[in-house]
């Protein structure tokens, strides 16, 4: 009965991690076809996949993972690539504040020392060093979370472009409306 009730036990712990690692390469996948997807110009198939991959993730992972993280920003960039910037910005902003969730944010992050020098030694800490020369401490934040940063900092950029070119386009509607009405046009002559 004990050997019957181990075996059992030990059974279903193999399987659930056999069931997770499949959620992760299935996840893996879609995300691949995602990405194929994405350089191909095929955005809604992209999507598609993306979606898949975040609700797999969220499922397996949770929210506060790596992978989960990775698939906001996947969807967030391709949403944003195709300019559907109200559903963009929530998930970037998501991608980014799961990866300082996993990661740390600046004050938490690598220590990174350099000396006069100019070497370089990543993860020590100023009293682990016996170098004579003069160092300085600067911290260095996990790629992931800059990458991160750097997204979101380029799609405000980018909605604030699109928001002018639109605003320009309906001033320059708005204008040939006007002059048009000044000359005697109808709408029909000004849509030819």
């Amino acid at each position: 009965s004990l050997s019957l009730s181990l075996s059992l036990s030990l059974s279903l712990s193999l399987n659930l991690s056999l069931i997770i690692s499949y959620l992760f390469y299935l996840y893996s996948a879609y995300n691949g076809l995602g990405t194929l997807f994405e350089c191909m110009k095929k955005f809604q198939s992209a999507l598609t996949c993306y979606r898949q991959a975040l609700r797999m993730n969220q499922k397996a992972f949770g929210e506060n993972h790596p992978s989960t993280s990775s698939n906001y920003y996947n969807l967030g960039n391709c949403l944003r690539l195709i300019k559907n910037y109200a559903e963009a910005e929530p998930m970037l902003v998501k991608s980014l504040d799961t990866c300082v969730k996993c990661f740390g944010n600046d004050s938490q992050g690598q220590l990174q020392q350099l000396s006069s020098e100019g070497d370089a030694k990543v993860g020590e800490s100023v009293s682990e060093t016996t170098t004579t020369t003069p160092t300085a401490v600067i911290e260095v934040e996990h790629p992931r979370v800059t990458q991160s940063r750097n997204t979101l900092q380029k799609f405000y950029k980018e909605w604030a472009e699109y928001c002018v070119k639109q605003a320009q386009k309906r001033d320059q509607v708005k204008e040939k409306k006007r002059m048009a009405r000044r000359a005697g046009k109808t709408e029909e002559e000004l849509r030819e």
